[in-house]
Formats: C-alpha cells, sequence, structure tokens
C-alpha cells in the first residue's frame, strides 16, 4: 500500500516538475524572441490595390471612404512640416531636436480601426483575434484572460465603435494590408497630427481636456486631472472629440490609445534621420507608438509624444490607424472632395 501512494506521488511530482519545465522553455522562447534585433524590410509597401470612394464636393479629393471596412481616410498633401520638440520645451529627450521633414503626398485613417471593423478581418481568416499568443505555453496560461477580453470588450456590441486594443504590430500591419494599406511611418502620423505650424496638439498649443480623452478626474491613473471631465474613464467611441481634431481633420490624434506605427524605434534618431519621408532606423529591437491614450497625463498625449515598445507588447491602451501611398490611389478617385 505505500509502495503505491509513493509511486502516485513520484508520478504526480514528475508531471508537475514536466509541467513546469514546458512553461519555462516556453518563456524562454518567447523572453528569447523578445530580445532579438528587429531589421526593416519592405513594411512599408502598401498593396497595389486600394479601392477608396470620395466623399462628395468639389476639387481634389481631400477625404474618402475605403471599401474594404468603411474607414474614412483623409488626404495629406506633400511638403515640410515641423518634426520633434523645440529646445526649451520640458517634455522628453527623445523628442528633440525639432527637424524640418519633407514628405510625400499620402492618405491616413481618420479613426482608430474599431472592433467593428477589426472583427471583419478576423471574420475574413485574415487576422487573429485580440489577446492573440503565437506562443503555446502562453497561449495556454492567458487563455481564460484571452476569452474574457474578447467576450466582455471586443465582441462587445456596446463598444463596436471603441478601438481595437490587445493587438500586437504584427496583428496591425496585417490588418492594414488587408484593407489595401499599411501602418503609417512615425512622420506620416506627426505631420498628420499636427499639420506645418508645429502646435502641441493636434488643435494648437493650449491644452482642453475636454477635447481628449486622458487621465481627467474619471481616470484609473496614479495622478487623475481634477480639472477636466473627458466624460470617459477608459476608451471612448472613435471620433468622440472633434474639437480635437487636427489641421487636416483627423481625429483621436491624442489620447483614448496609443497607436502603432512602422517604424523601429531609436532614441536619438531624430538627430541623423534623413530629411526626406524617413521611414526609422535600419534595426532595432523595439518599435514606437505614438499619441498617448486615456491613462496618460497631458504632457504625454502632445502631439510629440513617443513611446518605446516591444512588437510582441498589446494591452488595453494600444491601437492602430492605417495610411497609404497616395501614388496609385488617386488614380482610382474621382474629382470629388470635401476641404476644411
Amino acid at each position: 500500500m505505500t509502495k503505491r501512494k509513493n509511486d502516485k506521488t513520484i508520478v504526480v511530482v514528475s508531471l508537475i516538475l514536466a509541467a513546469i519545465v514546458v512553461v519555462c522553455c516556453g518563456l524562454f522562447c518567447f523572453y528569447r524572441d523578445e530580445s532579438r534585433g528587429i531589421c526593416q524590410s519592405d513594411i512599408l509597401d502598401s498593396p497595389e490595390e486600394l479601392n477608396l470612394t470620395p466623399i462628395t464636393d468639389s476639387g481634389k479629393p481631400t477625404m474618402a471612404v475605403r471599401s474594404a471596412d468603411g474607414m474614412t481616410m483623409v488626404y495629406i498633401p506633400a511638403g515640410d512640416f515641423m518634426m520633434g520638440l523645440e529646445e526649451g520645451k520640458p517634455y522628453h529627450g527623445n523628442e528633440k531636436p525639432a527637424h524640418t521633414v519633407y514628405l510625400d503626398d499620402y492618405w491616413i485613417d481618420q479613426t482608430e480601426v474599431t472592433n467593428s471593423q477589426y472583427q471583419k478581418c478576423v471574420a475574413a481568416g485574415i487576422c487573429t483575434h485580440p489577446f492573440y499568443n503565437d506562443n503555446v505555453v502562453e497561449n495556454f496560461i492567458f487563455k481564460s484572460n484571452a476569452n474574457r477580453i474578447r467576450n466582455e470588450y471586443f465582441y462587445n456590441s456596446a463598444l463596436a465603435q471603441h478601438p481595437v486594443v490587445w493587438v500586437r504590430w504584427e496583428q496591425a500591419q496585417t490588418y492594414c494590408h488587408w484593407v489595401g494599406g499599411r501602418l503609417p511611418t512615425e512622420a506620416e502620423w506627426e505631420k498628420a497630427a499636427r499639420g506645418t505650424d508645429g502646435r502641441d496638439y493636434p488643435w494648437g498649443d493650449d491644452f482642453f481636456g475636454e477635447w481628449v480623452n486622458y487621465c481627467d478626474i474619471n481616470g484609473e491613473c496614479k495622478i487623475p486631472d481634477s480639472d477636466w471631465d473627458d466624460g470617459y474613464q477608459n476608451t471612448a467611441p472613435v471620433g468622440s472629440y472633434p474639437d480635437g481634431a487636427s489641421p487636416y481633420g483627423v481625429l483621436d490624434m491624442a489620447g483614448n490609445v496609443s497607436e502603432w506605427v512602422a517604424d523601429l524605434y531609436q532614441y536619438d534618431y531624430y538627430s541623423n534621420s534623413p530629411r526626406k519621408n524617413p521611414t526609422g532606423p535600419n534595426c532595432a529591437e523595439k518599435r514606437l507608438v505614438r499619441g498617448g491614450d486615456f491613462s496618460n497625463s497631458a504632457a504625454n498625449v502632445c502631439t510629440t509624444y513617443r513611446n518605446d515598445i516591444s512588437p510582441k507588447s498589446h494591452s488595453d491602451a494600444i491601437g492602430f490607424r492605417c495610411a497609404t501611398d497616395s501614388a496609385g490611389s488617386l488614380s482610382r478617385l474621382s474629382n470629388i472632395a470635401v476641404n476644411f
């Protein structure tokens, strides 16, 4: 009897040890991949076909609707703009120096991609669900969390127009390719957010807490700003703050959720970046999100704020929007437009 009991104990202990070994191996592989450098490839290429339907008015098109997901895209004209932070402003060192950048014209999504839009890509079998883990061990460990997030947020019909979150960089890029675009470069994102006059926020230099979803009186954050009430504790439906639009009419470029961009991250990249159409360093260990989110202070939702992050990271405060080159897109548009 004692021998059988001992045998069972040995089996149980062996199974536990085996499970620990599997978990450790899985986590080791995950974090080993995390520490590897990444090098740019052809991530800035856009698929050749992008079906855009212009929104009515007259003259050159400045807004159009993308057929794949119904997203409104905004046209950003070619030209110079001031990128980065001027000396003397008390923000972050990785935003300096301010420098002039020239960009070719392009199109960018007016808002962040929503839950309902991303659901179409999942239904088409192209995109993976939010909170996706390609590591088998991680997928097993966090399965209940993933199911809860998908049921309570992603598939919640009341949140259909909220930005999709819990997506990694590769998932965001996959979606953008599916709709016929790509992630915007960091420079494209910043120009769309601030225009050509170097403003601190999409709407200007003065902060207005009712024009942005950030860490206000409702916030579950370290230091909520009791002076303002933006109406939401976490994410807000996209386009909820029309007064916070950028000079081009792009929305949600401050707060709500941080947004993946195409570039890799280098702290001092601004010191030696190309003047024309910069696309970030060739190799690095991390990528970038821009714009700040609902848990950030006013200083971290400004147009110059840069945050480095692992491409395998995902959270309840990271989403994305897409962009596309203008070349080839305009030729498929009628001579219809909306001007701001």
